[in-house]
């Protein structure tokens, strides 16, 4: 299958990262889609959690955030999308320099606002 992807994209690199089926059971058919989906869709009542599930979805998310640190190479430019990997740009984060990050974005010639780089403010009261 890693060789079908590879020659499936002559122009980006595609890296398989594996996962077993009980890892795909708590992932994707747990934690991804019984207990994220219907939150993110205005399904709260459907909502399901199982601790079971957030521990899989965390580890799941750890193993893709591993092979790109593994694979990614300075400049590249790595698309995380959706929900399924929510927690994988803060792990990126967590384990690289913010600010070598962000000299490679402004480097390839992408706009970037400062603020991305630094927390957002705390949340405040309005005031009535």
């Amino acid at each position: 299958m890693a060789k079908r992807l590879k020659s499936a994209s002559k122009t980006f690199e595609l890296v398989p990262v594996w996962l077993g089926k009980e890892e795909v059971d708590g992932f994707y058919a747990g934690f991804s889609n019984s207990s994220l989906w219907p939150l993110l869709h205005w399904m709260t009542p459907y909502a399901r959690f199982k601790r079971a599930w957030a521990d899989s979805y965390r580890s799941v998310n750890e193993k893709f955030a591993e092979v790109i640190l593994q694979t990614a190479e300075s400049g590249d430019l790595v698309w995380i999308q959706d929900y399924h990997l929510f927690l994988v740009p803060k792990l990126l984060r967590s384990k690289r320099d913010t600010a070598l990050v962000i000299k490679e974005i402004k480097k390839s010639g992408m706009m970037v606002d400062e603020m991305c780089a630094s927390p957002s403010p705390p949340p405040r009261r309005p005031d009535f």
